[in-house]
């Protein structure tokens, strides 16, 4: 099955392990100082790689006094800038702000306060290497009547230094002895492109849903939309998207085989993040699109997960998934929703 296909292309990338030179120099407010190997800084944590330890070493963004590395790395800010370059700290000056340097090119420097400081990513030259994503996995089982459910997450980007691609899929399968399997099974894509305002940026998305609730096999749906970051901090980021869509609808009838249905809409959608350093976090996304060539019929779509940390790479999730049609044809339902538990192992550079 071609979904099968996707969900084994995804555990190849997951399954990818990458080292480098550990000569990286981080020192802390509080005098310690680490020779290491800088992998990135993201939802104010500070990632790295030592040799004394099995995994990545995370350490609070505030609590970092100095940083010295020769490797090029993407560092964003909070009003939406970017820069590429070396990494060292500038001299600390009357205000004692700790501030980090980037060298752009040889003549060019830029100094930075840390607190306006969003993400930092690897520059590798190796194209895998620039890789970071999670998988989820999660199962329950109820001998009364033999209810199996199983579920399966991952997420995989690629940042670069003004764009940014993005792969989320999800699968969930249930079954009972005497009910009908049900499966549920989604992609989304996105190409984000930075604009030149500030936090400002260019969407163009791709998502397919097989939902057996809804009599789906396959709905493909296809935007373009500009974006504007509210709040872009290594706390939290909250984006608000705005743009037009395609979407056909395959469905899956007994009485009725090969009926689609084909809607022009606009698209209004929101990435909402939060986390909090090393303990727990939020992911959420909500889509809604009203129909233009159907007027008063509109689509929504949610994902939501919540995470804890248990180890560096180790997350127990709880994740919420739905999709919804107000007009759905052919006296279909016009929802599909549901929860899941699961263990997560997030992979590259954080």
């Amino acid at each position: 099955m071609r979904s099968k296909g996707i969900v084994l292309l995804f555990i190849c990338f997951f399954a990818v392990q990458t080292y480098g030179q550990r000569t990286d120099i981080i020192v802390l407010k509080n005098g310690d100082r680490i020779t290491c190997e800088i992998t990135g800084m993201d939802r104010g944590v500070l990632f790295a790689k030592v040799d004394y330890i099995d995994g990545l070493l995370e350490i609070d963004w505030r609590q970092v006094a100095k940083l010295e590395s020769k490797r090029l790395f993407i560092v964003k800010t909070e009003n939406g800038l970017v820069h590429e370059g070396t990494i060292s700290t500038a001299p600390l000056d009357a205000d004692k702000v700790v501030k980090i340097e980037l060298k752009v090119d040889p003549a060019t420097n830029v100094e930075l306060k840390t607190a306006e400081v969003v993400t930092i990513d690897t520059s590798s030259q190796s194209f895998r290497k620039r890789f970071n994503g999670y998988l989820i996995a999660g199962m329950s089982y109820t001998k009364g009547n033999a209810y199996r459910e199983y579920n399966l997450r991952g997420l995989i980007e690629y940042p670069r230094e003004r764009w940014g691609f993005q792969a989320d899929i999800s699968s969930n399968l249930s079954a009972s002895n005497g009910i009908r399997t049900t499966t549920r099974n989604e992609l989304r894509t996105s190409v984000d492109r930075q604009l030149g305002r500030n936090n400002y940026f260019l969407r163009v998305g791709a998502g397919f849903l097989q939902s057996t609730e809804q009599g789906i096999s396959l709905q493909k749906t296809f935007g373009v939309g500009v974006g504007y970051r509210f709040i872009n901090s290594n706390r939290a980021k909250v984006s608000l998207i705005g743009g037009m869509g395609w979407q056909r609808t395959n469905y899956d009838l007994p009485d009725l085989s090969g009926a689609s249905q084909n809607t022009t809409a606009a698209l209004i959608g929101t990435d909402i993040k939060f986390f909090k350093f090393k303990k727990a976090g939020l992911d959420l996304y909500a889509g809604v699109m009203p129909s233009v060539s159907e007027p008063g019929r509109i689509f929504s779509r949610l994902n939501q997960t919540i995470y804890y940390k248990i180890f560096p790479r180790l997350t127990l999730n709880i994740s919420f998934y739905g999709s919804w049609d107000n007009r759905p044809p052919f006296g279909l339902p016009g929802s599909d929703y549901g929860t899941t538990t699961g263990l997560g192992w997030t992979f590259g550079s954080k």
